[in-house]
């Protein structure tokens, strides 16, 4: 059996500028990508990864092995490297999230380190009861179910380890799915209010305008309509704590099929794009309303 390998590739922002995480904007930010292959031997810490025609010091190695559980090992350890250029790169953030989880397609073969290479997602979850489970329908991934799910966790109490679990989810296509007519449909909102937490399969994309700090409200407008969108202007009235009004531009309130998480590439593609423009970046607003969990009836588990 082989060993994964989670490669982390981090790096000081290309332009050196500030660029979007969470809570705000982050001054020289640390930038990265993520490459996922099958490997003989584990990572070694001081030693040189060649990627993308650049060679990368592997800093630091996180190691895990299989949980003993009752799904056969398919895998014979996971390893995160984390690898850097120049010694100027932050620390990583710390996620919050303790379970890291890999969708990867039961059916390839192929351990070549080719990103869609039989990968079809990854990420993370705070509780067991929310990462990934066997027999479980993906609603990112019409079509698709969890198969089987191969468990690691640290090597040991020493080592130093950024997750307390890692999961690598099998998957599969069910044979008996069809395609949902469903079409896309534009809602309703309140004719002044700010739509509330999306439903499921809803999107919500919007601007808080009271929050931007780089542009007056006129040429954030503008900026919108000149990608094709009518904002709307719609307002929130804060109860708790200290009262205040929130102003938002409401680009987006569609309907999606509800048994699904919605696909919004065009408007992901649109965000990055004003994530630039923008500042601070979290005055952006992309809300997608998360199907009920499912799971395939008892006969197709068998």
């Amino acid at each position: 059996m082989q060993y994964l390998i989670y490669f982390v590739f981090r790096s000081l922002h290309p332009s050196r500028e500030t660029i979007p995480k969470l809570g705000g904007l982050e001054p020289e930010s640390a930038w990265e990508q993520y490459l996922l292959e099958f490997s003989d031997f584990p990572p070694v810490e001081n030693t040189i990864k060649v990627w993308g025609g650049v060679n990368w010091n592997i800093d630091q190695v996180q190691a895990y092995h299989p949980a003993k559980e009752i799904t056969p090992a398919t895998t014979a350890g996971f390893y995160m490297a984390v690898c850097t250029q120049d010694e100027l790169v932050p620390d990583r953030l710390d996620r919050g999230s303790p379970i890291l989880y890999f969708l990867r397609d039961a059916d390839c073969k192929s351990t070549t380190p080719i990103e869609d290479e039989g990968w079809l997602s990854f990420g993370t979850a705070q509780h067991n009861d929310s990462a990934p489970q066997v027999h479980e329908i993906l609603p990112q991934f019409p079509g698709w179910f969890v198969k089987s799910v191969q468990a690691f966790v640290p090597l040991n109490a020493v080592t130093v380890a950024e997750y307390e679990r890692v999961l690598l989810c099998h998957c599969q296509r069910d044979p008996a799915f069809r395609r949902s007519p469903w079409q896309v449909q534009p809602l309703v909102p309140h004719p002044y209010q700010m739509p509330q937490r999306p439903k499921p399969g809803q999107v919500i994309f919007a601007v808080q305008l009271d929050r931007v700090e780089n542009l007056p409200i006129a040429s954030v407008l503008h900026l919108l309509e000149g990608l094709g969108y009518q904002p709307q202007l719609r307002y929130r009235q804060q109860e708790r704590g200290k009262k205040r009004v929130e102003l938002y531009a409401l680009i987006k309130y569609e309907q999606h099929d509800p048994l699904f998480l919605p696909i919004t590439a065009e408007i992901e593609d649109h965000l990055r794009l004003l994530w630039g423009q923008i500042v601070p970046s979290d005055a952006l607003w992309l809300q997608k309303g998360s199907p009920r969990r499912r799971f395939l009836p008892s006969a197709a588990q068998q």
